[in-house]
């Protein structure tokens, strides 16, 4: 049992945000999932289910799945389906529930998806201020 646990000690996290839900998975090295929960499962509906609490709530919980199995290093990823751009905060909430948890992080990498150029200027200006949070999050995580 040891030997597995030494397996999950490093991975990645992703997180998801899509249109309707909030999907935080942790992979080991090799891609498999070993922890994962989501606003849903949570039992956010409605509106909620988008909102910065609800991504609270579901990064706390696939955290702290991870870290009673074992991981402690993880590379954070996060992955904008939503096409909106009102989701800052609440990507912010979830990489700020990771950062507070025992784990270590490395590195923190962001990708959205926009559809045509002018979703991509009305998404700009969140985008821009996510792409600068998470700069200083790298510095920061460089400095410790």
């Amino acid at each position: 049992m040891e030997e597995k646990r030494d397996s999950f000690r490093a991975g990645n996290a992703t997180i998801q945000i899509l249109p309707d839900n909030i999907i935080i998975t942790f992979t080991d090295m090799k891609g498999e999932t070993v922890a994962w929960s989501s606003s849903l499962t949570q039992g956010f509906e409605g509106r909620w289910k988008v909102m910065p609490i609800a991504a609270r709530k579901a990064a706390d919980v696939a955290t702290q799945k991870a870290m009673d199995i074992g991981m402690t290093d993880v590379d954070v990823y996060v992955k904008d389906e939503s096409g909106t751009a009102d989701m800052t905060d609440t990507i912010r909430a979830a990489i700020d529930t990771i950062l507070a948890s025992d784990m270590k992080v490395e590195i923190v990498k962001h990708r959205y998806q926009t559809r045509t150029d002018e979703e991509r200027t009305t998404v700009g200006k969140e985008v821009f201020m996510l792409e600068e949070y998470i700069k200083r999050v790298r510095e920061w995580l460089k400095s410790l």
